[in-house]
């Protein structure tokens, strides 16, 4: 059975028990490493889920069913989210499936009511600083460039408060 297959089973299942060596058989199937984890569609079908996208997106589902609390469940949202590019995914399917899949994590992960502060230090120098609540979430844009960079910089971000802070540094 592919990953996906397997995970569309787990979520029609009704109990952790009944579950439990379905979840097991796919967090060993998991392709995972210190930030990230993924599952391999096992062929590719034009327009099918049996593809990278889908199949960790629906593994994230399943795992947040029964086992939100796993390690697999938060790499997964990272994998997810390091595929995404500017506002969207590679095709609309991958949108959908990955969107589907992240709303049920910010359900069960309490995100949406942030409240903290966030400072950015580059090279020990504070470079910026910008504050974050459930009113201005979908309103901060926080990114930044540093000009003329050395060739090594240190960058330290130090969060003050609750909440999830998502960075990417290129």
């Amino acid at each position: 059975m592919s990953d996906y297959g397997l995970a569309l089973l787990i979520l029609q299942l009704d109990s952790e028990t009944e579950a439990q060596p379905y979840i097991d058989e796919l967090i060993s199937t998991a392709n995972c490493d210190a930030s990230f984890c993924s599952w391999k569609g096992k062929s590719w079908r034009h327009y099918q889920s049996d593809k990278d996208m889908e199949s960790t997106a629906m593994a994230l589902k399943a795992l947040l069913k029964f086992a939100p609390q796993r390690e697999e469940t938060r790499k997964a949202v990272a994998w997810l989210m390091s595929k995404k590019e500017y506002n969207r995914w590679r095709s609309t399917q991958d949108t959908a499936t990955a969107v589907m899949a992240l709303t049920d994590y910010l359900r069960y992960s309490g995100e949406l009511n942030p409240n903290y502060t966030a400072r950015i230090y580059v090279n020990g120098e504070l470079e910026k600083e910008f504050s974050v609540t459930r009113e201005s979430l979908f309103k901060v844009e926080p990114s930044f460039t540093i000009e003329e960079p050395e060739k090594q910089c240190t960058v330290l971000i130090e969060l003050e408060g609750e909440g999830k802070l998502y960075y990417s540094i290129t």
